[in-house]
C-alpha cells in the first residue's frame, strides 16, 4: 500500500473537516463514530503497534513530527520507513471525547527527493 492509497481509504471514513489535503500531507478532524475505521486503515498501513511514548524516537522522525506540531502523552504516533520515504501518522484526541485530529505525512525529502 502506498501513501496515496492510505489517504484515499481514510477519506472514505466519516470526517468532520478536512484541513489540509496535499500530495504529502493530510490533516482532518475525525468524528468518534469514524475513528475505529481510521484506526483500522492506519493499522493496515503501519502495523498494529503505534510508537510507545517512553521509547526514544530516531532524531530524523523527531524532527519531522516537531515540524507538524509534535507528539505529547495521550496522543498516538505511527511511523514507518519504506526506504523511499518516511510516513508518519499522528492522532490527537480532543478533550471533548468526540473528535480526533489526524495528521498523515509523507517525508520524501528525508531520502533526498524533493
Amino acid at each position: 500500500m502506498q501513501f496515496k492509497d492510505l489517504i484515499d481509504d481514510v477519506k472514505k471514513v466519516k470526517i468532520d473537516e478536512v484541513r489540509v489535503d496535499s500530495s504529502n500531507f493530510f490533516e482532518a478532524v475525525v468524528a468518534r463514530d469514524g475513528f475505529a475505521k481510521v484506526a483500522t486503515h492506519l493499522e493496515k498501513f503501519f502495523g498494529v503497534s503505534p510508537w510507545a511514548f517512553n521509547d526514544p524516537l530516531p532524531s530524523e522522525i523527531q524532527g519531522h513530527i516537531n515540524s507538524y506540531g509534535g507528539i505529547m502523552p495521550g496522543q498516538t504516533l505511527y511511523f514507518c520507513d519504506s526506504g523511499n520515504a518516511i510516513v508518519i501518522a499522528m492522532l490527537w484526541p480532543w478533550r471533548d471525547g468526540l473528535h480526533t485530529t489526524l495528521k498523515i505525512i509523507e517525508c520524501q525529502e528525508a531520502r533526498g527527493r524533493k
